[in-house]
This record gives structure tokens, sequence and C-alpha cells, in this order.
């Protein structure tokens, strides 16, 4: 099995308002709601990079979603033997926060919404959500007490 060699931070937002998730439109079809995050930078730390992404992809630095806001859901290798310099380890974390005001667009043009927890469960029940997220999305509905 091949050596994972990188990070990738992944938040999943609970506000009173919903849950924000992102589309990437400039990524090839088929298209699917994310969860924002993506690939650290440098020597960042998982929380370091989960909390710039999050940033990026959805709010403003008047966010006010702190390192230490972040709880460690799920940490999964990401092996491709095909393209083994994209291997990588993923972190997906939980931050609970009253309010966020997201960007209309994220810095990479990402669309962004904030959807409630039973317009998520539909959304998984319809394939809608990425891959990779379902499951940790399914758990954090279960865990606010929305059945998955």
């Amino acid at each position: 099995m091949a050596q994972t060699n990188g990070i990738a931070g992944f938040v999943v937002l609970v506000t009173k308002w919903g849950i924000p998730l992102v589309m990437e439109l400039s990524k090839p079809l088929p298209h699917y709601w994310k969860i924002p995050g993506g690939a650290g930078e440098g020597r960042e730390t998982p929380k370091q990079c989960a909390r710039r992404e999050f940033l990026e992809e959805v709010g403003g630095d008047e966010l006010r979603v702190f390192e230490n806001d972040l709880v460690l859901v799920k940490t999964e290798p990401v092996v491709n033997d095909q393209k083994p310099w994209k291997n990588h380890t993923r972190y997906f974390f939980r931050a609970d926060c009253l309010e966020v005001e997201p960007k209309a667009r994220g810095d990479e043009g990402e669309t962004i919404e904030v959807f409630q927890p039973d317009q998520v469960l539909e959304m998984l029940q319809r394939g809608e959500i990425l891959e990779g997220h379902r499951e940790i999305l399914r758990g954090i509905l279960q865990s606010i007490g929305v059945a998955a």
C-alpha cells in the first residue's frame, strides 16, 4: 500500500440556519455538493488547512470559527496507485456556530448554499453529495437528530 504524503482538511459547519455546502462548477462533470475544504499548503496542520479552506470557500475573515472550535470527526487515507503524488490523508472536522454569512462565491468561484438538515438528507438520498463526503454528513445529521 502506498504511503500518504499530504493532507486535506474539510469543515462541516452546523449553524442555526443550516449547513453550508459548496459546488465546484469549474471541475469536470458530474457536479456534486461537497463539504468545504481542500488541500493543505506548506506546513499547515490539518486544522489550519481546514479553517483556511473553509474561509476561502465559504466565509471571510469575519467568520468566527477558530482552530479550537474544530472537532475531528474522521481521518482517512486517500491512495491513488495510478497517481501516487495525489496520495494524502483527509481530515474531516465539525464546528458549531450560531451564524454564518457565506460569500456570494468562493475564492475560486465555488457556488455556496446553506441547506437545512432535512434538505441535506434528501440530497444524500438523491446522490447529490460527493461520494467521499456522504458518510461524514450522515453521521453529522444523526448527531443532530436527523435520521440518515
